[in-house]
């Protein structure tokens, strides 16, 4: 979950996403400010424990001589951003979700051994033969997850569903589905006890050094970006 793979999934999100969810929460606001002066009433405030680390500016400007002025709403989808949504989010309401499932541990048969990625627990939607996706949600019934523990547990669940019992020992065709989702699912590392003339099969291998170096040298600018987005919030 805290991985470079979700977090520039989040961060896609986000760059689709808030504009949009930005601009309705402005009209929004500003319609009950006008209905709050029309009824001379005051509009509620929710008391909000995060609000204050929530790195959002909102700036206002009165227009000459009084009458109306604009309400600005600005945010950085970044570092910040990131930091709390994993505080809010993932530490409580997901992580209330996931211990509401049922979990098991699963061996492996004889002579398979479980790789691990840089982004290991996947989110399985499985359909039916060769028709799947990674994008299953924490509490979505049917969402399969899993996770490598070692090189011959993984913990699982299917949500919705009552688990295979603890201990149960998969079968090769089983635990060479699953092989296949994790390495299929990796960002960019792949990692084995052993080597596994499987994992290539499943991933092939892609050389790109300019594709390597411009992603490094985003990784490289990415602390000072940071830095200069969260300032610029707080001019």
């Amino acid at each position: 979950m805290r991985t470079p793979a979700r977090l520039n999934e989040m961060l896609q999100r986000w760059r689709e996403t808030l504009p949009g969810m930005m601009k309705d929460v402005l009209q929004t606001g500003v319609q009950e400010f006008e209905i709050a002066k029309r009824t001379g009433t005051l509009v509620p405030r929710e008391p909000n424990i995060d609000a204050s680390e929530f790195p959002v500016r909102v700036t206002t400007e009165r227009l000459l001589g009084g009458k109306g002025g604009t309400l600005q709403l600005e945010m950085s989808p970044g570092r910040d951003l990131w930091l709390f949504f994993l505080k809010r989010q993932l530490l409580t309401r997901t992580a209330n979700v996931l211990m509401g499932h049922k979990w098991t541990i699963l061996h492996t048969p004889d002579h398979i051994s479980w790789v691990t990625t840089d982004d290991p627990v996947v989110r399985l939607n499985y359909y039916e033969h060769g028709k799947y996706d990674f994008g299953g949600g924490w509490g979505r019934a049917g969402t399969e997850m899993f996770l490598p523990l070692g090189p011959h547990h993984l913990l699982y669940t299917r949500i919705g569903d009552k688990p295979p019992r603890r201990g149960t020992v998969l079968s090769v065709e089983m635990a060479t589905h699953l092989q296949r989702f994790m390495v299929e699912h990796a960002h960019r590392y792949v990692f084995a006890v052993s080597p596994d003339k499987n994992v290539e099969e499943y991933r092939p291998r892609v050389v790109d050094a300019d594709a390597s170096a411009k992603e490094q040298e985003q990784w490289r600018r990415w602390h000072e970006e940071q830095i200069a987005a969260v300032q610029a919030l707080k001019r």
